[in-house]
C-alpha cells in the first residue's frame, strides 16, 4: 500500500491490504513466552540499513522502529513520528514522539533522524533503501523533536518509503552489524551468526505493553527441509518461507495457518550478464524467453501458488500500475531455436546455471523444466547447486562479469513500484539502460498526477519487455506458516512477518 500525505491524492492507497489470520478478538492477550521463528537462511549482519537478503528483514520488527509504519490493515500510522505534514511540495515536517528511548537508555531525538537518513543516503553505506528516498536533499533539525525533510522535487512516495527507514543511534553505528541498538519493543540478547538471534522484551519501550512476549528467537537451519521438520515438531512457532509443496498439508491442518500476501509480489528472476556473450545479443535473450514455459513453471515448480507472466512485466497483473496492453510472449520452442540459430548459437551449446537449492528448492525444479525444454532444441543447461554465500559473491554487487551463465533467484519487494524495480536499480545484469529506466522511475515518483505517473510506468514495462534484461516467468505468492497459538501475527503487503504485537495462546 502507498499513501501520499498532505499533497493531495493517496497514491495506490490500500491496494495491497494486509491480513491478520491469527487474531483472537475474544481472548485476553497473555503475557510471556518465547516466540521462535525458523528460517533456512543465515543473516550476515543485523544492520538495518545494509540488509540485502529477504530473510534479514525478520529482525526489524523486534529491534527497530521507523518514523511511520503500516498497521495490520495496510494503512500508514505513526511509529516514532507523532505527526507529519507537507508544508509545501518539497518540505515534509515531521514531529517526533517525546520520551522515546534507545535500548541503551538515551532519548531518541531529531539528531538521530538526521543521522539515520543521511547514513542511509551515503554512497558508502550502499543501502538498498537509498534510492527510495533519493529525493531528500537535506534533513533540517527544527528543534529537539522536529525535523524537516527537504526534497529536490515533489514526491508521491516519500512517506511510504519512510516505513523502510529504520532509526539508529549514532554512537552505535560501528556496532550495528553485530550488536545493534534500536528503539524497538525487543532488544538484542545474543547473536551467533548462522545459529540464532535472541532478543528480550525492552521494558522501557515507548508503547508500553505492546510487547507481550519475554523475547523472540530467530533460529537458522541448514536447509528448508530441516526448518520444516523443526516447525512440525512443535519446537518452532513460525516457519519463514514455506515451500509450495507443503501448502496442502498446512491448509488441511487445524493446528497451522498459512500466511501469504494478497498480491504475488515475489519476483522469480532469471538473470544473465548483458555485457557478456552470449546474452549481449538480444536474440539470445528472446530465444530464452520463448523457451520459457511460464504455465509449466507455475504448475510444476510453484504448484499453482503463482501467476504466469507472459508479458515479462515487473509488475503482477493485480498491481495498480500494471499495463494490460503489453504484448505477450508465448512458449514456442521452434521460435526459440530459430533465434538461437540466427545468433550463431550451435547445437550442444551449454549454459551454466548456478542455483541456491537448499534455500529455495523450487528454483531447481523450475530450472529442470527449462533443462528438458532446451534439450529438445539442442541447448544444454548445466545445473549447479551453489551455497548462498558463493552465489552472492559471484553475482553481487553490480559490475561483475559472468559470461555464459544464467542464474535464478527471487526478490521480495514491497508493493511500492520503485521496490519492484529494485533489482533494476542494483543492475546485477549489467544492463546499459538500467540508469535510464531508474531515472524514469524517479520521474514517476515525483509525478503527482495518477494517470501521468502510470503512463511512465507503462513505458518502463514496454522497455523491459522488449529489451529482456531479465526473464520473469512467474509472479509468486511468498508465504509462511505458523501454529495457531500464535496470535496477532500478520504479514504485510510483501508477506514480511510482522510480529511486534504477537502473543502466545499456550
Amino acid at each position: 500500500a502507498m499513501m501520499a500525505s498532505g499533497m493531495g491524492a493517496a497514491l495506490l492507497a490500500s491496494c495491497a491490504p494486509q491480513a491478520t489470520p491469527t487474531e483472537a478478538p475474544d481472548a485476553a492477550p497473555k503475557v510471556g513466552g518465547l516466540l521462535k521463528i525458523a528460517q533456512a537462511q543465515g543473516m550476515p549482519d543485523l544492520d538495518p540499513h545494509t540488509l540485502s537478503l529477504a530473510n534479514e528483514v525478520n529482525i526489524l520488527p523486534a529491534l527497530f522502529n521507523a518514523l511511520v509504519r503500516f498497521n495490520a490493515q495496510g494503512n500508514i500510522v505513526p511509529d516514532l513520528a507523532e505527526s507529519w505534514e507537507w508544508v509545501d511540495d518539497t518540505n515534509l515536517v515531521v514531529a517526533l514522539k517525546q520520551g522515546v528511548l534507545f535500548h541503551n537508555g538515551r532519548e531518541f531525538t531529531a539528531d538521530d533522524v538526521k543521522f539515520s537518513i543521511e547514513r542511509l543516503l551515503a554512497p558508502d553505506t550502499a543501502s538498498r533503501w537509498a534510492h527510495f528516498i533519493s529525493e531528500i536533499s537535506d534533513v533540517v533539525i527544527e528543534d529537539k523533536y522536529t525535523t524537516r525533510l527537504v526534497t529536490d522535487r515533489p514526491s508521491a512516495r516519500l512517506v511510504t518509503s519512510l516505513t523502510n527507514c529504520m532509526m539508529v543511534a549514532q554512537e552505535n553505528a560501528d556496532e550495528l552489524p553485530t550488536n545493534p541498538i534500536g528503539t524497538g519493543p525487543y532488544q538484542l540478547k545474543e547473536y551467533i551468526p548462522d545459529q540464532h538471534i535472541d532478543t528480550e522484551r525492552f521494558p522501557d519501550h515507548f508503547e508500553d505493553g505492546r510487547a507481550k512476549l519475554d523475547g523472540v528467537r530467530i533460529v537458522i537451519y541448514r536447509d528448508a527441509e530441516a526448518a520444516m521438520a523443526a516447525f512440525k515438531s512443535g519446537s518452532i512457532d513460525i516457519l519463514w518461507q514455506l515451500p509450495p509443496r507443503n501448502d496442502a498439508e498446512i491448509e488441511e491442518s487445524t493446528d497451522w495457518v498459512l500466511l501469504k500476501g494478497s498480491v504475488p509480489l515475489y519476483q522469480v528472476r532469471g538473470v544473465y550478464d548483458l555485457s557478456s556473450e552470449p546474452f549481449n545479443d538480444k536474440r539470445v535473450r528472446q530465444a530464452l524467453r520463448y523457451a520459457t514455459d511460464s504455465d509449466a513453471i507455475r504448475k510444476i515448480a510453484y504448484l499453482g501458488r503463482a501467476e504466469s507472466n507472459w508479458t515479462n512485466s515487473i509488475f503482477p497483473t493485480a498491481h495498480e500500475v500494471y499495463d494490460s496492453s503489453l504484448p505477450q510472449y508465448s512458449f514456442d520452442l521452434k521460435k526459440a531455436k530459430e533465434l538461437f540459430n540466427e545468433a550463431g548459437i550451435p547445437d550442444g551449446y551449454t549454459i551454466r546455471t548456478p542455483v541456491i537449492t537448499a534455500i529455495v528448492p523450487e528454483l531447481t525444479t523450475m530450472m529442470e523444466v527449462y533443462e528438458r525444454n532446451l534439450a529438445e532444441i539442442g541447448i544444454k543447461m548445466e545445473l549447479e547447486d551453489m551455497e548462498v554465500g558463493a552465489w552472492v559473491d559471484m553475482f553481487m554487487p553490480s559490475g561483475k562479469s559472468y559470461p555464459g551463465v544464467y542464474t535464478v533467484n527471487g526478490a521480495v519487494p514491497t508493493y511500492q513500484p520503485d521496490s519492484l524495480l529494485d533489482m533494476v536499480g542494483a543492475n546485477v545484469c549489467n544492463w546499459d539502460r538500467a540508469e535510464e529506466v531508474m531515472n524514469m522511475a524517479k520521474d514517476a515518483a515525483s509525478t503527482l498526477d495518477d494517470d501521468q505517473r502510470k503512463g511512465i510506468y507503462s513505458k518502463i514495462q514496454a522497455i523491459y519487455a522488449d529489451e529482456l534484461p531479465e526473464i520473469l516467468p512467474v509472479h509468486f505468492f511468498f508465504a509462511h506458516t505458523a501454529w495457531n497459538h500464535v496470535k496477532n501475527l500478520h504479514v504485510d503487503s510483501s508477506a514480511n512477518l510482522q510480529y511486534a504485537d504477537v502473543w502466545l495462546d499456550k
